[in-house]
């Protein structure tokens, strides 16, 4: 039952509109830096209009880059989390991102350990509360983790 995998991807035959998205926050110890990174896809009811996307937010100046590319360079997982998005790879365990545009530039790969996931319960299966179960939903989101440890490296522009 998908409902209760709030971080497969729920878009699989969805004729749009259709929007979903997974939400990393990554914080320094100290606090100092924060990034948030949210890969999603949206699926239009006209296909022309469907694409992929990631969104970098810079928390401590609030900067933000919303970088979308063509809906087939999105694959995802129906079974557990696992998105690719071109060169970008997104699970429970790690991002890797990879983005060099004129505007923006983003390079690097964080190791998650010691995930703490929303909790999955009947009533509220994930981040969206009992909406999660409301039939032809436009959109879902997924927290990954709640509280991890977070090592390696973002370059961004």
């Amino acid at each position: 039952m998908a409902v209760m995998r709030p971080l497969a991807f729920h878009g699989a035959g969805n004729r749009g509109p259709f929007f979903e998205g997974w939400y990393f926050k990554n914080v320094s110890r100290d606090g100092s830096c924060c990034w948030s990174i949210i890969p999603g896809v949206y699926i239009g009811r006209d296909a022309k209009d469907s694409h992929s996307f990631i969104q970098v937010m810079n928390g401590a100046s609030g900067e933000s880059w919303y970088v979308d590319f063509p809906y087939d360079d999105f694959l995802a997982n129906a079974e557990k989390f696992n998105v690719q998005i071109g060169n970008n790879e997104f699970s429970q365990d790690r991002l890797r991102i990879d983005i060099e545009r004129e505007d923006f530039t983003a390079i690097g790969e964080l190791a998650f350990t010691g995930t703490k996931p929303w909790p999955v319960m009947l009533l509220s299966p994930g981040i969206m509360g009992w909406f999660a179960w409301v039939p032809g939903m436009e959109c879902y989101h997924g927290v990954v983790s709640l509280d991890h440890s977070v090592q390696g490296k973002l370059t961004i522009n």
